[in-house]
């Protein structure tokens, strides 16, 4: 057997339990740890420690729908929480997961640069009670570096990444 299908100690276990009590544990949301999610993990934490450059790092995960990359992204941001001060303007946050998905306005989806740089505002002001719809990208750079972004985590169902280099 390869390698990358060998199952962690708690995945055999569930395996290994009566059909009723691995269909209620299938119907919970679990984390499964495998070879592959192991390694995207220490490519993350290793983009994370690195030098800070002017943006944070990019790894692009790609996979079939279904596959975790989502829930990859969601458990290696709950690793990194927030850091919360005196001033919400100036939480920390070493890891900044940004659910990008296209949004309609005024009767037009957008899925743009400027749709994705307002999304990832709106992720680093979550309880912002008014967002402009518009951000350069300058407002952009200038809020990931006063929070302290070293990693952006964007998880988009495709429909940015088909813009292509055209996002920045």
């Amino acid at each position: 057997m390869r390698d990358e299908f060998l199952l962690e100690k708690g995945t055999s276990e569930v395996l290994n339990k009566s059909l009723s009590d691995r269909l209620s544990w299938i119907q919970n949301e679990h984390w499964v740890n495998t070879r592959i999610s192991r390694m995207a993990f220490q490519w993350m934490e290793y983009l994370l420690r690195s030098e800070r450059t002017e943006r944070p790092d990019c790894l692009h995960l790609i996979g079939d729908s279904g596959r975790g990359k989502s829930a990859l992204l969601r458990n290696f941001s709950e690793l990194h929480p927030v850091i919360d001060c005196e001033d919400p303007l100036r939480k920390r946050r070493p890891v900044l997961r940004v659910v990008a998905k296209p949004e309609e306005r005024s009767g037009a989806v957008a899925v743009g640069a400027a749709s994705l740089r307002y999304m990832i505002m709106r992720s680093a002001w979550p309880d912002a009670r008014r967002m402009t719809d518009h951000c350069s990208t300058e407002e952009c750079d200038e809020i990931l570096k006063i929070q302290g972004v070293k990693l952006l985590l964007i998880d988009e169902g495709g429909e940015f990444s088909v813009a292509g280099n055209r996002l920045r």
